[in-house]
């Protein structure tokens, strides 16, 4: 049966570039993008320029990112001394949430909360960096051999809907 994402003890074999197999025991895998933030403007407390606010988030969770949401609802502040809340939906199990925006079609890290804080307060004083993942299927996982470590990243190959739990 397919599965839209790893699911925690799942073994997966894959095989890699070379042809050659490997398992792995799944301990986490990305899950589906969250709910589009909802953006609130407000005149002061904070020094953002006139203009039109977007915003993203993410959630971590089992170790693993997200995909990022959909566009919050569009946010226009006037004057200078702006500031806009952004809310995230609330993620069973997330550790913390990842907020991406400001203006455009650049959605860069503006700020990471620590569940279960939700919200996010743009002030203007964060400096964004790093674009959000896409969703191409991160993993936590770990081989089935003693003393291997657990890692996170992409198994080659693997993407969302392509393997069958057994």
């Amino acid at each position: 049966m397919p599965v839209r994402g790893g699911l925690r003890g799942d073994n997966v074999i894959y095989r890699n570039a070379k042809g050659e197999s490997m398992a792995v025991i799944l301990t986490g895998g990305q899950g589906s993008a969250p709910t589009a933030p909802t953006g609130v403007g407000f005149g002061t407390g904070g020094t953002l320029a006139a203009a039109t606010y977007t915003y993203r988030n993410t959630y971590v969770k089992d170790g693993v990112e997200s995909p990022a949401s959909a566009d919050s609802n569009a946010v226009v502040t006037g004057g200078t001394t702006s500031r806009v809340e952004v809310t995230a939906v609330t993620v069973a199990g997330a550790t913390s949430y990842k907020f991406y925006g400001r203006t455009g079609a650049s959605f860069l890290l503006m700020a990471t909360t620590t569940a279960p804080t939700v919200l996010y307060n743009d002030t203007g004083a964060d400096t964004p960096s790093g674009a959000a993942p896409a969703a191409n299927f991160n993993a936590k996982f770990r081989t089935p051999y003693t003393g291997h470590a657990e890692s996170t990243g992409i198994l080659p190959g693997l993407t969302a809907n392509t393997y069958e739990r057994h």
